[in-house]
């Protein structure tokens, strides 16, 4: 599928979550832009809108809210509490809305319902949506005596330039190889087993987190009080966990997690992912910058992956919108790039350092460790500044 026209201010590789939040952002500010996404619209094989579901942060929310998509946001499942415990130990912690002066502290939205709005919007808008067509080059030329990255449509020898280009595409992005990105990957040779469930006790706007000897358990509350997973395992404990009976599952499920929401009456279809993390030294260069899990893919243990994204969007579209008032600055310059990756660097290695320190130390079956963690759930349960720290850090905001 061609473009509509060869020179765009802004191209967007990707069409995900990521890229149709950035395409939303920056349109509301009249960027010309066109978003390019490689998987046909509303195809299984897109993978933003697989069966996961995504935690929102009460800042998220309030991103989405800024840029129009109430009806989206009223749509998603509030978290009001969380709770967090140790398998078999006694240490556990809450943090309770109420408790916090706000109304909620995140919500839950499957991952399709998510896609399928903001694809609503991005059609409402008139946003141009090249798809499917896949970028297979892009590289730095100069074009009537200005600089501007040229990009290369598979099939049909297409070529459209512009003055940023901005990869969304995913952690195996192969322009962002290409283009001289290096990223550095960790396994954490263990998977995610997702799926959806019902249980006995309603979950009356409750999620969990659950560590176990093998892994942390996320319950996250959905509509219908349905849950959804996130169990991490060893990769063959996942693979076995996926390929039992549902009466097993079940049974597995309620030992790892307990008691406190009964039974486990219904399982929806279950899906293995592995845990790794890829992370980029740097998210900038010459007229071209990452974002979402082009830039790092976290492990989901805290959740913050497309939250560290959406809060890299708000930055974006404000840096830009500042660019666009002054008539000596341009897209093309690097020095506002270089600006905007110190202005996010903190946030998001402290975002990737955090994550990585609580899937290790949560996933570690050390006895040692194990009651060491349970001392500390239990001492910010009841500090409230601990406590508060942690939740204004869960909930997007600067403690």
């Amino acid at each position: 599928m061609k473009t509509k026209k060869n020179h765009y201010q802004i191209v967007i590789v990707g069409g995900g979550l990521v890229g149709a939040t950035l395409a939303i952002a920056l349109d509301a500010i009249g960027i010309d832009l066109v978003v390019i996404e490689a998987f046909q619209e509303r195809s299984n094989s897109q993978p933003s809108f697989d069966d996961r579901s995504v935690a929102l942060s009460l800042s998220s929310l309030k991103i989405y809210q800024r840029l129009g998509l109430t009806q989206m946001i009223n749509s998603a499942e509030p978290i009001k509490n969380i709770h967090i415990s140790d398998q078999g130990r006694y240490g556990f912690s809450r943090l309770e809305c109420s408790k916090l002066n706000q109304p909620q502290l995140g919500a839950v939205i499957e991952n399709k319902i998510l896609g399928l709005a903001l694809m609503s919007e991005v059609r409402e808008r008139g946003i141009e949506y090249c798809c499917p067509a896949k970028v297979v080059s892009a590289k730095k030329i100069v074009k009537n005596d200005k600089n501007v990255m040229q990009i290369e449509l598979e099939g049909i020898k297409q070529f459209i330039n512009c003055d940023l280009l901005i990869l969304a595409e995913g952690s195996r992005s192969n322009l962002k190889s290409q283009l001289g990105y290096q990223t550095e990957v960790t396994d954490f040779k263990k998977s995610a087993l997702v799926c959806n469930i019902t249980t006995q006790i309603p979950h009356k706007n409750w999620a969990y987190e659950r560590f176990t000897n093998n892994g942390p358990l996320a319950l996250l509350p959905l509509s219908d009080n349905r849950m959804s997973i996130v169990w991490s395992n060893t990769s063959e404990k996942s693979k076995e966990l996926h390929e039992m009976s549902k009466i097993s599952f079940a049974k597995e499920l309620e030992v790892a997690f307990g008691s406190r929401l009964g039974r486990v009456k219904k399982i929806g279809k279950r899906n293995v992912f592995p845990l790794m993390q890829l992370v980029t030294s740097k998210i900038v260069s010459d007229q071209c910058l990452l974002i979402g899990n082009t830039a790092q893919q976290l492990h989901p243990i805290a959740g913050q992956g497309l939250n560290l994204a959406l809060r890299d969007i708000e930055a974006l579209r404000k840096k830009i919108q500042k660019l666009c008032l002054d008539k000596e600055s341009k897209l093309d310059s690097k020095n506002w790039l270089d600006e905007f990756e110190n202005e996010r660097m903190s946030d998001r290695f402290e975002t990737i350092e955090a994550t990585e320190a609580l899937a290790r130390l949560f996933s570690n079956p050390s006895t040692a460790l194990s009651l060491s963690r349970n001392l500390l759930m239990k001492i910010m349960d009841v500090t409230p500044a601990i406590k508060e720290v942690f939740a204004m850090k869960a909930m997007g905001f600067k403690a």
